[in-house]
């Protein structure tokens, strides 16, 4: 028996690794032995022609689609192509948009629909019929919609990068599974639906993995685990574990502020890592609501810790969430970005199949879409223009905060101004073009940026000032992004010393009247090289120096 295992990823980024199929096909390899398993990876930029044929030409006794929000439509799409070949191949589907309702899929090409984890049902199923059991048998006693199975001991799921199924060095980067499961229940998440509790990898093995990454030239790993952090002496073991295994990794991590202390910090200080945590709203009663907790106070001190240690975090918050108006969502915002974070990531609520949400939408009258990506449409607190207006703010922030590195200085120009930073975010939006980036971004920014202290009246050295900061730092964001300087790198003309802004800046002068006193005026141009080793060079040629 052939069995071919179909990935569509959204596109070709350091994401796009078919862990969920090797998972199954590793499982299944470990159990039946008189079988060929393969996986086929595409991208939802591909020909659907092309899907196809790639996929007959196997000529497959089984194809399981590996089903995802961006690839719902594309995998039916293939399945029908593949049906109207008018082959006896058998055609499966899992994954979480399989998992979530199975009800709208009833009329779908698929000869069986896999709920849950899928390694025990699938193996079930192929093991009946590699038996000889037919399918309108087992259709017959179990129906089309396979129940979900859970494996308590994880070791029984052998490593698909130790069983080879998947070569890292053919990838971008990695996926790293640690754990299965999430002690939270977020109303909007997937997991709340899955089974309680949480299960763990054994640590040799996730050694080995990781071992297998450095041999292969991996640079960054994304660590699938809903909350890194939740299981203070297992943190604790799996971080000097990655110290010891794979220490110039990168690892991407999900944690909980409330499981931050000076033990973890400090651990984490040492990896070389990122973390990401959900905010997602910071009124009691939208929090009640999706099943979440969140103390202001506790969560600034908790931030704090990372701060003091010197590690990079981000922040998620979610628009559209049921009690939140659009107020609401502004103050979210300028709570976490008082907090500094390294990068702030905005997304529309999506009303996942099978999430307790959905569930509750019509109690909170939720209107969204009826199929991928199930976003959001209107909200007894939002109206539909609102909710426009909520996604231009995230582009906003995506282009100025994220992409341009307004975490140093926009606090600093909120404070002055005495404005929130979501009103500089908002003041931004009717200077964005669509597509702009690199160098060409930071000077709209500058431009829209300028023009929103003019309005106030800012004194013209001020903005002088202000307009080299958003220079420099726009510059050096975007240079450590890239892996080599564009020779059409534009000499810059600067009026301010970067040096002493950087300085004064990190020594945590933040009146900027006080920042000029200290900081000297000069014009110059200004060169920005990255180096081999990741540094930023910066070369000088001073024209003239004026008194203060």
């Amino acid at each position: 028996m052939k069995i071919i295992f179909v990935t569509i990823h959204n596109s070709n980024n350091a994401h796009a690794v078919p862990l969920g199929s090797a998972y199954i096909a590793s499982y299944l390899k470990s159990k039946i032995s008189d079988i060929e398993v393969k996986i086929l990876e595409f991208y939802l930029s591909d020909n659907q022609t092309k899907i196809t044929e790639s996929i007959t030409k196997e000529s497959p006794d089984v194809v399981a689609f590996s089903v995802y929000i961006w690839n719902h439509i594309t995998a039916l799409a293939t399945a029908k192509a593949l049906q109207q070949v008018g082959t006896e191949t058998l055609l499966i589907a899992g994954g979480p948009e399989i998992s979530g309702d199975l009800t709208r899929l009833d009329d779908s090409p698929f000869d069986f629909l896999i709920q849950g984890e899928g390694e025990l049902p699938f193996y079930n199923l192929i093991n009946q019929l590699n038996s000889g059991m037919s399918k309108d048998l087992i259709y017959q006693q179990s129906g089309k919609f396979i129940p979900a199975e859970y494996i308590e001991d994880l070791s029984q799921i052998p490593s698909p990068f130790l069983t080879k199924l998947i070569h890292p060095g053919n990838y971008k980067g990695m996926l790293l599974q640690l754990s299965r499961g999430c002690p939270f229940k977020c109303s909007f998440c997937y997991e709340a639906g899955g089974k309680s509790g949480v299960r763990y990898f054994p640590e040799e093995r996730i050694h080995q993995e990781l071992t297998s990454f450095v041999a292969a030239g991996i640079e960054q790993v994304f660590v699938l685990d809903p909350t890194f952090n939740c299981n203070k002496e297992r943190t604790i073991r799996m971080i000097n574990l990655m110290l010891d295994a794979a220490p110039d990794i990168h690892y991407s991590l999900e944690i909980r502020a409330e499981f931050i202390d000076e033990d973890i910090a400090n651990l984490l200080s040492m990896l070389n890592c990122s973390v990401q945590i959900g905010v997602q709203s910071i009124k009691q009663e939208t929090l009640k609501n999706i099943n979440r907790k969140f103390n202001p106070s506790q969560f600034k001190k908790q931030i704090g810790i990372l701060e003091e240690y010197g590690i990079i975090y981000g922040f998620d918050i979610i628009y559209g969430l049921p009690g939140d108006n659009f107020l609401d969502i502004l103050e979210g915002i300028d709570f976490a970005l008082s907090l500094r974070p390294n990068t702030l990531d905005i997304f529309p609520l999506a009303i996942l199949p099978g999430t307790v949400l959905e569930e509750k939408a019509e109690e909170f009258k939720l209107e969204y879409l009826k199929k991928p990506p199930y976003t959001i449409t209107a909200t007894p607190n939002l109206c539909a223009e609102e909710l426009k207006k909520a996604k231009l703010i995230k582009q906003a922030c995506d282009s100025l905060y994220n992409t341009a590195g307004a975490v140093t200085w926009l606090n600093l120009v909120a404070e002055y101004c005495k404005r929130r930073p979501s009103e500089i975010i908002e003041e931004f939006i009717p200077f964005m073009k669509k597509g702009e980036k690199d160098y060409k971004l930071v000077e709209t920014i500058k431009l829209s940026i300028v023009s929103f202290l003019e309005k106030r009246k800012i004194e013209k050295k001020t903005i002088e000032l202000i307009s080299d900061i958003i220079t420099f730092f726009g510059y050096t964001q975007i240079l450590l992004k890239n892996d080599q300087v564009d020779v059409e790198t534009p000499q810059v003309i600067m009026n301010y010393t970067c040096e002493e802004l950087t300085y004064n800046i990190d020594q945590g002068i933040a009146d900027f009247d006080l920042l000029r006193k200290y900081t000297t005026y000069r014009q110059s141009k200004l060169a920005f090289i990255l180096t081999p080793a990741g540094f930023i060079t910066k070369n000088y040629k001073l024209n003239r120096e004026r008194p203060r």
